[in-house]
């Protein structure tokens, strides 16, 4: 689990989806403004909707078993709000009419307050089956789960019939869960419906070469470039897919900091989003050089795809604005029947305070003694001091990054790291916490490959700051690099607390 994420949580507007297919296969997709088929109104849903007053009233509410389904309506482009009276009990089922090809989104809505994991509220599960209750689908967390408990499972059915929705706590979907303090606040809404054409980006084949490459526009709201989603589906064994976009020029980029892509993909299968094909890999390149920047694929670990047994696969990577770019997807295996992938594609984010000092063999941060410093904030809600970096390791193997942190007499230290990760060719990052004079070490780790380098302890509960420690110092250093991903940047965060 990676326990550091650097992005502000993504809201996806939904619409209702049309009586008919939407017509998401390679034939009848058109490309640019989210392809064919989705009509209705956008109705914004997730963590901006209003939730209404819950009209469920617990066990027994009439809709506990797939035979006492409620029916809904998956073309009315609004939620349903219910209830889970218990959270070790209680089942919520609805049912609704769907067509093969139809591409939708399940989404809960539970958590109104300020922190998006609050025990306040129903950690829900939401699972999708056809006519006969067959599993085809389900979702915990949102994919990126950016902290976020409330489920969000992005689909296209395979057939046209009726189909259940199980909405549940995680309590029950895995009794050995810790129980909360509190009971929480069962209220929720369920939203069964299409995607905003504004947001959803068919693919356009033929899409298999650089040169037929679907392009990804983006919309400007305020000052910012909002997300897409592109979607797309494998159409033969060896079918490779590529989309392009240019980086818009006028990006605001913080000062200190630098502009970044960001890319999530969602898992497949029937523990995942439902396509029965998964991603083998996926690499974003210069479209100028076509040097490959990054690339999320699996490690041994995981078998030959990038699978639901993963942590929130992505690419996050450093782009230049007004520079072109290609995106290459890969699917894993021979596929089946409903071979599709959706990834989320923010092209507006700025980095992590970015480092300054490792410039020339003059001006560098090579040593302990020559630590560039890292600037910390206080959390007002948890009192904890946070501190951030981003950097690369241009130099190759030899080089090493060193950073210096106050430790603001808090007694624990966390910290958490990731590269490989976030799609960097650093491979085997090492990242270790050392006292001021960089002499004795408090905790290392290296990376895995698809979670990152973590220090965070057991349970999260750091690691002790030596008695008297005003500083702490992190070494970030890393292996012979890939040989195809030139691409050396890394993300980190170090925070300091009192248990």
């Amino acid at each position: 689990m990676k326990s550091t994420r650097w992005l502000g949580a993504l809201a996806l507007a939904v619409t209702g989806i049309a009586g008919t297919s939407v017509g998401c296969g390679d034939s009848g997709d058109t490309g640019g403004a989210g392809g064919t088929g989705v009509t209705a109104t956008a109705t914004t849903v997730g963590v901006t909707t209003t939730k209404a007053a819950s009209t469920g009233t617990g066990m027994g509410d009439g809709n506990d078993t797939p035979e006492t389904a409620e029916p809904i309506d998956a073309t009315s482009g609004m939620p349903v709000s219910s209830d889970i009276a218990d959270i070790n009990e209680d089942v919520d089922y609805f049912t609704f009419d769907g067509n093969a090809g139809d591409q939708i989104i399940i989404q809960i809505t539970a958590h109104l307050g300020t922190d998006p994991q609050e025990d306040a509220y129903i950690d829900s599960v939401v699972t999708l089956y056809d006519a006969n209750q067959m599993q085809i689908a389900i979702n915990d967390d949102p994919f990126p789960r950016l902290n976020q408990q409330d489920s969000s499972l992005l689909t296209v059915l395979p057939t046209t019939g009726k189909y259940y929705v199980k909405v549940e706590d995680f309590h029950h979907f895995d009794a050995s869960a810790p129980q909360p303090m509190t009971p929480p606040d069962g209220a929720y809404d369920l939203f069964v419906g299409g995607f905003n054409p504004a947001v959803l980006l068919n693919e356009a084949e033929p899409n298999d070469s650089a040169a037929t490459a679907t392009a990804i526009p983006f919309t400007k709201s305020g000052t910012a470039y909002g997300a897409r989603l592109p979607f797309g589906k494998f159409t033969a064994t060896d079918n490779t897919d590529w989309f392009k976009f240019t980086a818009p020029s006028d990006l605001v980029v913080d000062p200190g900091s630098r502009a970044e892509a960001w890319f999530t993909f969602m898992p497949g299968t029937k523990d995942g989003s439902g396509s029965t094909s998964e991603l083998a890999s996926v690499q974003l390149i210069n479209a100028t050089t076509m040097a490959v920047i990054a690339e999320s694929k699996p490690e041994l670990d995981t078998g030959s795809k990038l699978s639901s047994t993963e942590w929130d696969p992505e690419i996050f990577a450093p782009i230049t604005p007004g520079a072109d770019y290609l995106v290459k997807v890969v699917r894993a295996g021979a596929g089946g029947a409903n071979d599709f992938y959706y990834i989320d594609f923010i092209p507006d984010v700025d980095s992590n305070p970015l480092e300054a000092k490792d410039v020339d063999a003059a001006n560098n941060n090579d040593t302990a003694a020559t630590a560039e410093t890292i600037a910390t904030m206080t959390n007002a809600t948890t009192m904890v001091d946070q501190g951030f970096i981003e950097g690369d390791l241009s130099l190759g193997s030899n080089d090493v990054d060193q950073y210096r942190i106050a430790t603001s007499a808090h007694t624990k230290v966390s910290a958490f790291c990731g590269s490989q990760s976030s799609g960097s060719g650093n491979r085997n990052l090492k990242v270790t916490l050392l006292r001021g004079d960089g002499t004795t070490v408090i905790t290392s780790s290296v990376e895995v490959p698809d979670v990152g380098a973590d220090l965070t302890g057991v349970m999260f509960a750091g690691f002790d700051v030596p008695a008297g420690e005003n500083e702490v110092v992190m070494k970030i250093e890393q292996s012979t690099p890939d040989a195809i991903v030139t691409g050396r940047f890394y993300h980190c965060g170090v925070t300091f607390f009192d248990p």
